[in-house]
């Protein structure tokens, strides 16, 4: 096997300089908690909170979920091959 072809089969997540699917979920995860948090603190101090902060925490945790059993998938069948 050639060197070219060698590099063409390696997993896109042996690149140290791009951010892996387990980082990019975990950054979507905590914003959508914090929104969720925003949306509870600003209620508990009789505000009025945006309804964008309820949206991007409905939206986004199932997204997070999601794309954290994507990358459990991914972890398993990567292992079976190796």
């Amino acid at each position: 096997m050639t060197e070219r072809s060698a590099s063409l089969s390696e997993p896109a997540a042996a690149d140290p300089h791009r951010p892996g699917l387990p980082l990019i979920t975990a950054v979507l995860a905590l914003i959508c908690v914090g929104s969720l948090a925003a949306v509870l603190l600003i209620k508990l101090t009789g505000g009025q909170p945006w309804v964008g902060l309820d949206w991007i925490a409905m939206l986004g945790l199932p997204l997070a979920f999601v794309l954290m059993c994507i990358g459990v998938l991914q972890a398993i069948a990567r292992r079976r091959r190796a």
